[in-house]
Formats: C-alpha cells, sequence, structure tokens
C-alpha cells in the first residue's frame, strides 16, 4: 500500500485544475501490489473528478483496465483506437489480434462489458454481481456455484444486464 505522503502526491496531482494530465509510465517502476493498489486509486479518483488522463503504457493489462479508450501503435502508427472491449473482443488486424490474444480477460472485462439485456429472464435466484466488478471479482464463486445465470446489478441494486454461464466461459475462452 502507498504511504502517506505517496497517496498525498498522487492526490495533489490529480486534484490541479488542469483539463488534461499526461501520466507517462506512471507505475512502472511499483512493485506489483503496489502497482495494483495505485490503479485502482486512480480510477476512483477519476471517475469524482472526471478528468482527461492521457495515459502512456507498454503494459496493455494496464491499458485495458485504465483506459475509457485505448490505441495501439505498430510502428509508429496507430494500428486500432477504440474502448478497450471492442479491441479485446473484436481485434481490427491481425496485429492487434495477436497483441491482445494472451490477455487475461477476467482482469480487464468488467460485468457490464459482457453481459446481456434482460428481456424477461428471471433473475429472481439469479448470482448477483455489479455492473462494475472484474470478472476475477466474481469467477471463483461461479466455478463453485456454477450458476446458469448472472444477475448483474447498478448501484441502486437494478437489474439492468444478465450474463448467462455459457456466455461467460465463451468470453473467456476467447
Amino acid at each position: 500500500m502507498l504511504n502517506y505522503q505517496q497517496q498525498a502526491s498522487f492526490a495533489r496531482t490529480l486534484t490541479n485544475d488542469i483539463d488534461i494530465l499526461l501520466m507517462d509510465e506512471p507505475f512502472s517502476a511499483f512493485d506489483p501490489l503496489i502497482r495494483k493498489d495505485v490503479q485502482e486509486i486512480l480510477l476512483e479518483i477519476q471517475s469524482e473528478l472526471n478528468k482527461t488522463v492521457v495515459f502512456i503504457t507498454h503494459d496493455l493489462d494496464e491499458a485495458l483496465k485504465l483506459g475509457d479508450r485505448i490505441a495501439i501503435l505498430k510502428d509508429g502508427e496507430m494500428d486500432q483506437e477504440g474502448l478497450p472491449v471492442d479491441i479485446l473482443l473484436n481485434p481490427g488486424t491481425e496485429y492487434v489480434r495477436k497483441f491482445v490474444e494472451d490477455v487475461n480477460r477476467s482482469r480487464v472485462l468488467r460485468s457490464k462489458h459482457i453481459m446481456q439485456k434482460v428481456n424477461g429472464i428471471d433473475l429472481s435466484r439469479a448470482f448477483v454481481v455489479n455492473e462494475n466488478d472484474f470478472i476475477e471479482k466474481f469467477i471463483d464463486r461461479v466455478v463453485t456455484e456454477k450458476p446458469s445465470m448472472i444477475a448483474v446489478q447498478d448501484k441502486q441494486n437494478k437489474n439492468v444486464g444478465c450474463i448467462s454461464s455459457k456466455r461467460l466461459s465463451e468470453i473467456l475462452k476467447k
């Protein structure tokens, strides 16, 4: 975990009255545990402050987790740009397909990315997850409990979608 001084410095940087914040490999020197904590802090602060952050990284998992939109460059040219979920699930070129093929999807995809509309499905006894939960947060319970359907809820605990076990399996196998 970050010490107080590091947290304060990080918070000060993000709360400056600027429109765009450029972060070039900001977490590359952190060990994996601190890096994960700082990524979560950045996501929380970003959702509250709603600042534009241009985040440069060579870590694809990090880009997919943190980015609202990402760009994949090949030989200094943009090969594909878009939503992380679209790039991961629908790579536009062979280069991008190879680039994303080894990504741990459970760490970068949230339930809202793979849910389908409810359309009258009875979810009263379904396994429940939050729409912003990364798959890795609930995959162990899914494997253990083997639900046929997963209800996806928003912050107000309203069903906003569902994920079938079959769909979850297909997404993770790609």
